[in-house]
């Protein structure tokens, strides 16, 4: 399957470029979850909880459920990832900026997160860097463009500094207007069940600038709002490149 999909997302199908992005990704959640479960396992199985409160125990409980689901997911996924060796699972990086490149929003948050370029095999490969430098922002552009909160989200993070040594932060460096600016968007896109945590981060933000600054980014949040963001939701409940273990 692997030498048809990349053939097929080499020649700019869209569709077989997803479908190997999710593929590798999905062997990648099998084969790391599979490496690192015997030891949480161990770890869990052996944790004394004779003198644990109520709470603890449904701690405990929550946490065996969670690792039982996991073990389903690696012998689920086992007969289709056994022949994905290594080297093809380092693929993942290129292979979410093809489906990024083609359409796919999924795999476009997850290639301007950086995060994919934090895995194995990139010290081999240093055009990966390259690509990332030369792709990430025009994605993130295109992905805000296209309503897409997590790159709001991404945005704000690098501006404000929280990403400063990622790989995302690094190309749009610090700004507290710009990281003002993408608070205040998410705080016109959420409800009332987040809304006291981001108006805080909003009024934190805002000791750092004047009035003036102020009137305007609140303005471009505003414009930007109405113009791509209009009716949706900023409540984010998932990383942008969150393992999925329903597959």
């Amino acid at each position: 399957m692997y030498a048809d999909l990349k053939s097929s997302a080499d020649a700019n199908d869209a569709a077989a470029a997803a479908e190997l992005y999710y593929d590798l990704r999905r062997c990648r959640l099998q084969k790391v979850s599979a490496q690192l479960l015997p030891k949480w396992l161990r770890e869990t199985l052996n944790h004394d909880v004779s003198g644990a409160t109520d709470e603890q125990l449904k701690i405990n409980e929550r946490a065996m459920e969670t690792m039982q689901h996991q073990i389903d997911f690696v012998q689920r996924n086992a007969p289709f990832c056994d022949d994905a060796d290594p080297e093809m699972i380092d693929q993942l990086a290129p292979a979410s900026l093809k489906a990024a490149q083609l359409g796919d929003s999924k795999a476009l948050d997850c290639y301007i997160s950086g995060m994919l370029l934090h895995m194995p095999g990139v010290l081999d490969h240093p055009e990966w860097l390259n690509d990332f430098k030369q792709n990430a922002l025009p994605l993130a552009d295109q992905a805000f463009k296209n309503g897409d909160w997590r790159a709001v989200m991404l945005y704000e993070n690098a501006y404000s500094g929280s990403f400063v040594a990622g790989l995302f932060g690094q190309l749009t460096g610090t700004d507290p207007v710009r990281a003002y600016q993408y608070l205040k968007l998410q705080q016109l896109g959420t409800n009332s069940e987040f809304i006291k945590g981001i108006t805080d981060s909003v009024n934190d933000a805002a000791n750092d600038l004047t009035p003036e600054q102020i009137a305007q980014s609140d303005a471009w949040a505003q414009d930007m709002y109405s113009r791509y963001f209009s009716g949706s939701s900023s409540d984010l409940t998932t990383e942008p490149c969150g393992g999925n273990y329903e597959d």
